[in-house]
């Protein structure tokens, strides 16, 4: 004990000891920096005291050169003069001076005598002066100026002698000219004979000569200057090419001599900016008619002339035929006014289908595209499903069911973009139904060829939902369908597919495994259905596509020639379908369709439904994300579904939302099929307000009264984020969809930011102003100017 507080006293004095030489270290060093200072001051003041001496020095000397100077001159001069007249230099030095004096008086007495001879004569011409001249002789004056004008402006003809004496003048005139100049003189001006003023030719040269040897000797004095002074350069001006090129189509009213030749321009119309048939833009019509009664008159004019003509007319058939005519065609302008919706289908013009598309925002690219259907008694399906569409509540068909309905029911391959939530299940079901119904019952023996049709689907939960809406809408056809797809027992699926079924739907995967393992054969399957075909190749399922694929028979493909076409005969059918349409989905249609039609609905580039009302939040920690979750989940309404990229991250969210008191679940790929179609069901149901998911729920599946998603993790590409946000705002209700934005999501922040400006939505600060959402991954942007480094020439 005794030893630890004896060290610790050593510790403490050696600390107060460092203390102090640190303490005085500090003292001398600012001691030293300021004597240095104090030296630096002294030294400063020095050297401005001895430069402010040898100016003033310097000035003393100047002034006294200077001096010495002017006193040199006036003794030279005095010298100079007591040389000449024998003075002294005193003496001769006050005669200069006296001298000098007299010049001054002289100069200013001849200038006070120029002054009194110009009052002179100004007070003589103010004497002078003549009284103005009246109006009348201002007339007259400019009347005869005018006459005089109008004789010079007008042609004088001379006549053959006068001219022939003219032209006899003009050659003696250069006669005489010819002859001075051998004699030695020459004409100042050559034009004019009768001027007096003549000088020998040697004179002129002696001046021109002198003339060229001053302007050599000025050429001379100015080339010395600017070697010594420099040259100014103009600047010269620069003209834009704006103004350098162009073009004036105005000209000025003196070169239009079409009033003065032609009397049909003197009356000039007015023009105005009209459109439709006659009437100005924003302006009241009634008003206009008012005005304007020129077509009422001709009108009025030619119906009078008929009138007279029909009584002149004693032929009544023709009568009759003409009055027959002109109510045919008063009834076609009547039609032809109509809108597409109060006509006939065997009324609707190629201009009505025009409009009827631009209506629907329909698009199509391909040949013999048939017309789209406007009702669904129009659309010549069964009466059977139309029943089925009636009991189920489908008033009206989309889009994409107006246009891909009737391709379908003509035996042809598409391609279909729509926005999600557009009803493209129903597109691509109905064909399908009445492809079947004209197809044999599928007895057990033809059921060992396997099935009429294949649809294909990127997830799980898609198949089995494509399951319902097939048993849904085919009911009463005894169309029977079967869902194979992962996490279930592949024999019970086989056990299935013996049984017979005329539709497969399944998910890429399996169904290449029961194709490998013999469990399945499509030997009669010419009827094929990609949904969300994009997906499948993202999820890098083209190999499996194209073993599909190479597995249906190929005896029946449509040629591709369209003269060999045979209207009889049922072709193999392949459909894509998906709301986004990237490079490598064309290449595949491109491949493997023949022939195909392209349908968009809307923006072909993919971008959200309009009735979803998306927000961006810019956050940079977990904590913030979940404080705002909560704040948004007391305003909404259940139910809602989250979104994140990871199966963990989705545990974690969802064990989070369980302990704050919201009813949660979850699916993700690392769930067994049993439990992921349980938890959707509750979901749907709802026995559970929130569904928190991966990508596997963001595509196709349709839940009623989604009104909020919320994407607590952004996915990389802007496809992926356009099908999350399609869970809500389906079907033309309303949605929300909110996303969290961090400063790692930099890959999808430039194709972000232009959807929601494409949208009209509020694009974040943060968002506007980050680097990577200036330019498109994989692009290089322009370097800014000042940014480039320019480096100068030696």
């Amino acid at each position: 004990m005794g030893r630890s507080r004896s060290r610790e006293r050593r510790r403490r004095r050696d600390r107060d000891r460092s203390r102090d030489r640190d303490r005085d270290r500090r003292r001398r060093r600012s001691d030293r920096d300021r004597d240095d200072r104090d030296d630096d001051r002294d030294r400063d003041r020095d050297r401005r005291r001895r430069r402010r001496d040898d100016s003033r020095e310097r000035d003393r000397d100047d002034k006294r050169d200077k001096d010495d100077k002017e006193s040199s001159e006036d003794e030279i001069i005095g010298m100079s003069t007591a040389r000449i007249t024998k003075k002294t230099p005193k003496e001769a030095r006050e005669e200069y001076q006296s001298f000098q004096k007299a010049l001054e008086m002289h100069k200013s007495a001849k200038a006070e005598v120029v002054k009194e001879k110009e009052e002179l004569e100004k007070s003589l011409r103010k004497r002078n002066r003549k009284p103005p001249i009246s109006i009348n002789d201002l007339t007259k004056i400019a009347q005869q100026k005018a006459a005089k004008a109008d004789r010079e402006a007008k042609p004088v003809f001379k006549t053959k002698k006068q001219r022939q004496a003219e032209a006899l003048k003009r050659l003696e005139a250069r006669k005489k000219d010819a002859d001075n100049v051998r004699k030695g003189v020459t004409s100042m001006d050559w034009t004019n004979p009768e001027r007096r003023d003549r000088v020998p030719l040697s004179v002129d040269r002696e001046r021109r000569a002198e003339d060229r040897k001053r302007h050599e000797e000025l050429k001379r004095l100015q080339e010395i200057k600017n070697q010594y002074l420099g040259v100014k350069k103009p600047k010269k001006k620069i003209i834009p090419p704006s103004q350098k090129f162009k073009f004036s189509f105005d000209w000025d009213a003196q070169d239009d001599t079409s009033d003065t030749t032609n009397p049909l321009y003197k009356n000039k119309m007015a023009g105005s900016l009209m459109y439709g048939r006659g009437f100005m833009a924003g302006v009241d019509r009634r008003m206009q008619r008012k005005q304007m009664t020129f077509y009422d008159d001709l009108v009025e004019q030619r119906e009078a002339g008929a009138e007279i003509k029909v009584m002149d007319l004693r032929d009544m058939d023709k009568v009759q035929k003409r009055e027959e005519k002109e109510r045919a065609r008063a009834k076609i302008a009547k039609m032809v006014n109509r809108h597409w919706k109060k006509k006939n289908l065997d009324e609707m013009s190629a201009r009505d289908w025009r409009i009827f598309r631009e209506d629907f925002n329909i698009m199509t690219r391909g040949n013999r595209v048939p017309n789209p259907i406007r009702y669904w008694n129009e659309s010549k399906l069964p009466k059977i499903i139309l029943k089925t569409l009636d009991k189920i509540g489908y008033k009206d068909p989309s889009p994409i069911q107006r246009c891909a309905i009737p391709i379908g029911l003509q035996n042809r391959d598409m391609v279909g973009i729509a926005q999600t939530g557009s009803g493209k299940t129903a597109a691509f079901l109905l064909p399908l139904f009445v492809y079947i119904d004209k197809l044999p019952r599928l007895t057990p023996v033809l059921a060992q060829d396997g099935p009429y049709a294949v649809i294909l689907a990127p997830s799980r939960e898609l198949a089995q939902q494509i399951a319902g809406e097939c048993d849904k809408l085919s009911y009463g056809l005894k169309i029977r369908n079967v869902a194979i797809v992962g996490g279930l027992s592949i024999q019970d699926q086989g056990f299935f597919i013996r049984e017979g079924a005329e539709i497969c739907i399944a998910t890429p995967g399996r169904l290449f495994d029961c194709i490998e393992r013999r469990y399945l054969v499509l030997n009669q399957c010419n009827y094929m259905i990609l949904d969300e075909a994009d997906r499948m190749i993202d999820m890098n399922f083209e190999p499996q596509i194209v073993k599909i694929i190479e597995a249906m028979p190929a005896t029946n493909l449509r040629p591709v020639e369209e003269e060999q076409w045979e209207d009889s005969r049922t072709y193999r059918q392949t459909t894509m379908f998906s709301a986004t349409m990237p490079l490598k989905v064309e290449l595949l249609a491109k491949k493997y369709l023949r022939n195909p039609i392209f349908i968009s609905i809307g923006d072909r580039a993919g971008n959200a439904a309009k009735t979803v009302t998306q927000t961006v939040i810019w956050s940079t920690s977990e904590n913030q994300k979940r404080t705002r979750i909560e704040s948004i989940l007391r305003e909404q309404e259940p139910p809602v579904i989250v979104f994140c990229n990871q199966k963990g991250t989705c545990d974690t969210v969802s064990k989070w939302l369980d302990s704050t008191g919201h009813s949660s679940t979850v699916i993700h790929g690392g769930k067994v099929q049993e439990h992921r179609m349980e938890n959707l069901a509750l979901f749907k149901d709802g026995h559970v307000d929130i569904l928190v998911a991966t990508d596997v729920v963001g595509r196709g599946i349709d839940i009623s009264g989604v009104k909020l998603v919320i994407n607590y993790e952004l996915p990389a590409s802007i496809q992926r984020y356009t099908h999350r946000i399609g869970r809500t705002g389906r079907a033309g209700l309303k949605g929300v969809a909110i996303s969290f934005l961090s400063p790692n999501d930099t890959e999808i922040m430039y194709d972000l930011k232009e959807m929601l400006e494409s949208a009209k939505q509020i694009v974040p600060e943060e968002l506007r102003r980050h680097p990577d959402a200036q330019v498109k991954p994989g692009t290089v942007g322009k370097k800014r100017r000042r940014d480039t480094v320019i480096y100068a020439k030696h």
